[in-house]
């Protein structure tokens, strides 16, 4: 499960891992770890999909996570210009500025 839902919330979901991986690790640690070590592959394995689909898909991938709940152009731009300014660096200052890794995957 926790595999699924980290590749899915890689490419498409809004909703992270987190929450099936807490409910796991409130029945016993163990069951916790498993969680998070099942959803870390599958949210590798998403973003590496996105990044190289969106080499030819670029255009509809950044329209489909425009349409998507909680994103607009507004953050795709963000991305896209964080990435132009700061490079990798982008990637980790992204996680304290609330902004989808999936979005700078897709740049």
């Amino acid at each position: 499960m926790a595999f699924v839902w980290g590749l899915l919330e890689a490419v498409t979901l809004f909703i992270v891992p987190d929450t099936w991986i807490s409910r796991r690790a409130l029945i016993s640690s163990r069951a916790g770890l498993v969680a998070v070590y099942s959803a870390l592959p599958g949210a590798i394995l998403g973003g590496v999909a996105i990044y190289l689909a969106s080499v030819r898909l670029h255009t509809e991938i950044l329209a489909f996570y425009d349409w998507l709940p909680g994103i607009g152009p507004k953050l795709i731009a963000k991305a896209g210009d964080q990435l132009e300014q700061s490079g990798a660096l982008a990637l980790f200052l992204g996680g304290y500025t609330g902004t989808p890794y999936k979005l700078y995957a897709a740049q």
